[in-house]
């Protein structure tokens, strides 16, 4: 069969078994699925070990489940990943690309043309693109705006040399130049620049008259790279690099960055936590329909009350940054993060919904995480509710 527009989804490794997709009863995995049929129905996207993925056709409740249901919820998740792919039947309907008999791809979406003199013209749909022909080249039989005269008879130097010349015919030499040298001409002769004493210092030009040099640092309006393995400055924010361990000289500053290749995820440096914490951010939902009374935890979003021991598994050591909740009474209570059951971080609420993103509550890799309403204040109704968390080293 010839299918249209396809969505592969991909199974992240996030979770040990297959993710179940329930809600597209009429989805078809043109792969054949886990049993190798091709029928309507829920899907189940198998773990990487297994293929990875489930190559679905885009229509019905498979177009409704990426747009706001399971599908989407679980890319948002962290446990899918999802692409469209053209499928058979969309053959033929847009040109193969081709650089001189290679296919470059099968499935454009959009040509730019480019390059010196290239246009390109429409009359309808019909599209013309004129590439000037060859030519004769730049003309340098002329030195402008001298107006010297670039003859044969006037090209006396050796090997090695570079002439100058200075506007009234007369003609000097850089000569014992060799792979690699560096000229600069200084109005009157040509010039080799030094050697810089360095690895990496890079040549910056000075004022009007005066000769390069080799600078240990770049300036380009608000960049600046530093030779001593400082990291690089763009607009004050400074690059360490990567690195397995979160770098400290020089000391870091609000909104530095560098890249830990131990947790393969950008990191920067969090000035009001006093910490380097992950770009990357993970919500984990709480919450429960119906009343939690002081002291009880609170539901998963599967709908399995959480304890101790049981609640979310910190797949890395981390901090707990923010809370937002929204729930249908507004007695006084106050929501309590836990690792292990001992308490890391609150929130007092007299409200039907609030936030508060300057929780800086640590947990290391290992422990469970949950929330419970904490004893001593009031029932909550019908709570709905997150914490977020970044990943640390």
């Amino acid at each position: 069969m010839a299918y249209g527009l396809l969505l592969r989804v991909t199974h992240t490794g996030k979770s040990a078994g297959s993710v179940h997709v329930s809600d597209i009863r009429d989805g078809i995995d043109v792969l054949g699925g886990a049993f190798g049929f091709r029928k309507a129905g829920p899907v189940y996207v198998p773990t990487p070990s297994n293929g990875g993925m489930a190559l679905l056709v885009y229509a019905g409740d498979v177009a409704v489940s990426y747009e706001t249901g399971g599908i989407r919820k679980f890319i948002e998740g962290g446990y899918l990943l999802a692409e469209f792919v053209a499928g058979d039947g969309f053959k033929n309907l847009l040109p193969t690309i081709l650089d001189e008999g290679i296919v470059l791809t099968e499935n454009p979406t959009s040509i730019d043309f480019v390059g010196a003199g290239v246009t390109a013209t429409t009359i309808g749909d019909a599209v013309t693109v004129t590439i000037p022909g060859g030519g004769a080249g730049t003309n340098h039989s002329l030195l402008l705006p001298a107006s010297l005269v670039w003859t044969s008879s006037a090209h006396t130097g050796t090997f090695g040399s570079l002439a100058a010349f200075d506007g009234a015919g007369a003609t000097t030499y850089a000569t014992g130049v060799t792979h690699g040298d560096v000229l600069y001409y200084d109005g009157t002769v040509w010039s080799v620049l030094p050697p810089g004493t360095v690895s990496g210092n890079p040549l910056v030009t000075q004022t009007a008259g005066s000769p390069p040099a080799w600078s240990p640092t770049i300036a380009v309006n608000t960049i600046t790279e530093s030779t001593a393995g400082n990291g690089v400055v763009v607009n004050a924010v400074r690059n360490y690099g990567k690195s397995s361990s979160n770098p400290g000289s020089p000391a870091p500053s609000d909104g530095d960055i560098y890249y830990n290749t131990a947790l393969r995820m950008q990191m920067t440096y969090d000035g009001s936590r006093g910490k380097w914490l992950s770009v990357e951010s993970d919500s984990m939902h709480f919450g429960r329909d119906g009343n939690t009374k002081d002291g009880q935890y609170y539901r998963a979003a599967d709908g399995r009350v959480m304890s101790s021991a049981e609640g979310w598994y910190a797949e890395r050591s981390g901090t707990v940054i923010a809370l937002a909740y929204t729930r249908t009474d507004s007695d006084a209570t106050t929501f309590e993060v836990v690792a292990d059951g001992a308490s890391i971080a609150t929130l007092a609420s007299s409200a039907t919904g609030g936030r508060s993103i300057s929780l800086n509550a640590d947990f290391t890799f290992g422990q469970i995480l949950a929330v419970r309403n904490q004893a001593g204040g009031n029932t909550t109704s019908n709570v709905i509710a997150k914490i977020r968390v970044r990943w640390r080293v």
